[in-house]
This record gives C-alpha cells, sequence and structure tokens, in this order.
C-alpha cells in the first residue's frame, strides 16, 4: 500500500511538471510563434531597414554628385567661352588702322583720330557685352578706352607692371588673373600687340569679370 502511495505521489509531481512546462511553453508563445522566432524577424527587419536607408542615402548622395558635376562642366564651358571671347578682341582692335595710326602719333594724335578710335571701342565694347576695351601706348599709358565717359575709366591708368601687357610687347599676346587697378575687383586681362611692321608700338587690351550669376561679365579694371 505504501508503495503504492509512492507511485502516486511520483505521478502526481510529474503531471505538475508537464503542466509548469506547457504553461512555460504557452508564455513564450505569440500567437503560436516562439518566442524567439519573433527576435529574429525583429533583428533581420532592423538590419534589412538600416541596409534600405543606407543604399538610399548613398543614391542620393550620387545622385547630388552626378548633378554638381554636370553644372560645373556647364559652368566651365560657358566661362571656356567668355575667355575665349575676351582674348579674341584684343587681337582685332589691333588690326586695326586707326587704331596702330594713334599710337604712332602719340601726343601729336589729333582730336577727330582719339574720337574715331573712342568710338570704335565703345562699339567692340558693347558687341562684346560688357567688357572694357583699351589701347595702350608702349609707356603702358591707356591713350584711349571704351569706357572713357563713365565714372570708373582707364584713360590715364598706367599697366606697364602688368604681366599681360609685357608679355604682349614681348611676345605678341597676354593673358592675366588679378585684381582691377581701379575697381580692387579680380578680373580677366588680355593684351595683343599693335605692329608697325614687326615692330610693337603699344598694346590692345580687354578686360572682364565673370559674375556669379553667369550672365554676362562687368568691367574690373
Amino acid at each position: 500500500m505504501g508503495c503504492n502511495a509512492s507511485r502516486s505521489g511520483a505521478a502526481r509531481a510529474w503531471r505538475r511538471r508537464a503542466s509548469g512546462h506547457r504553461e512555460v511553453e504557452h508564455q513564450v508563445r505569440i500567437r503560436g510563434i516562439p518566442l524567439w522566432a519573433w527576435a529574429v524577424a525583429a533583428l533581420l527587419y532592423v538590419g534589412m531597414a538600416a541596409a534600405a536607408i543606407e543604399l538610399a542615402w548613398n543614391r542620393a548622395i550620387d545622385a547630388l554628385a552626378e548633378a554638381g558635376a554636370h553644372q560645373l562642366d556647364l559652368y566651365g564651358a560657358s566661362l571656356k567661352s567668355e575667355l575665349g571671347r575676351f582674348e579674341t578682341m584684343p587681337a582685332i582692335v589691333a588690326r586695326q588702322d586707326s587704331v596702330r595710326a594713334l599710337l604712332e602719333a602719340g601726343p601729336r594724335a589729333t582730336a577727330a583720330l582719339l574720337h574715331s578710335v573712342n568710338t570704335y571701342l565703345e562699339a567692340v565694347n558693347q558687341e562684346a557685352g560688357s567688357v572694357a576695351v583699351d589701347v595702350i601706348d608702349l609707356q603702358g599709358s591707356v591713350i584711349a578706352a571704351s569706357n572713357r565717359n563713365q565714372p570708373v575709366s582707364f584713360v590715364g591708368t598706367n599697366f606697364s607692371y602688368r604681366p599681360y601687357f609685357k608679355d604682349a610687347l614681348a611676345r605678341g599676346a597676354g593673358r592675366f588673373f588679378g585684381i582691377g587697378t581701379n575697381t580692387g575687383i579680380p578680373g580677366f586681362y588680355f593684351a595683343s600687340a599693335v605692329r608697325d611692321g614687326g615692330t610693337p608700338v603699344g598694346a590692345a587690351g580687354s578686360q572682364g569679370q565673370r559674375r556669379r550669376t553667369g550672365g554676362g561679365v562687368a568691367p574690373s579694371e
């Protein structure tokens, strides 16, 4: 009889343990899915979300870089076109007979000749677009300029120390980027020698400043 009681007690203990296990198993399941499975799913979701965010971020950065490079290319092409126009202008002015005659005459030049050259420079300046054009004698002094009637006139300014003027007399053409003598504004400078035969008698110069807005140029000496 004692043996039966012992076996009965053991059975009850086993049933209690089994019931406890079922209760624990029930507690760690959510909607029939084990808690560890939910944890793994959450980790996978977080990882996938992080990867998606990183991919979207990288694509956005690449798009911005591509757009910036394209804009830079457009700006560079526009600037190159403008600089090419500036550089060509002095060479054209240097071939004008009236410009050469004015430089050869020097202080003896007539008012009519000076007026003719200034009028021509104004026309060239207007055609080129907001660029100052001038005629410089061998001493580096501006004797005629497209802006002679403007508040900031180049007439009388001496550019003998400017590298572009020195290069024009020595090599036939010069270019330079620097700060304007009269305005203090950075600008581009070009010059071509005016020759009588093979001898320089002066130079024709053009100056301009590239606007940040990308439209046109402005006087800069």
